[in-house]
């Protein structure tokens, strides 16, 4: 999935289809996100601070995602060659 559709019926074509993926328990979204950009917020009323991430909780937050993309990528090749064997067979 990248970008999302501009049209409202583009979009709602990509809902349809990941709604009938969820109701059919098949089929995996992974998502990969960049931050893009950046803003203060105007209308932030100062009720909290916001607080950078340590290098260390941020190394700690890397080592999960990475292990969690490689746990993800082995889940698409274990689908893919049992797809395979059942094509093989």
């Amino acid at each position: 999935l990248a970008p999302l559709p501009r049209s409202p019926w583009d979009r709602n074509k990509l809902d349809s289809l990941l709604t009938s993926l969820f109701e059919a328990k098949r089929g995996q979204i992974i998502y990969d996100v960049t931050l893009q950009n950046i803003m203060d917020d105007e209308a932030d009323m100062g009720y909290y601070e916001d607080e950078a991430p340590s290098e260390a909780a941020m190394q700690e937050m890397e080592e999960v995602l990475q292990e969690m993309r490689e746990d993800a990528a082995n889940d698409v090749l274990g689908t893919q060659q049992q797809v395979e064997g059942v094509g093989g067979a």
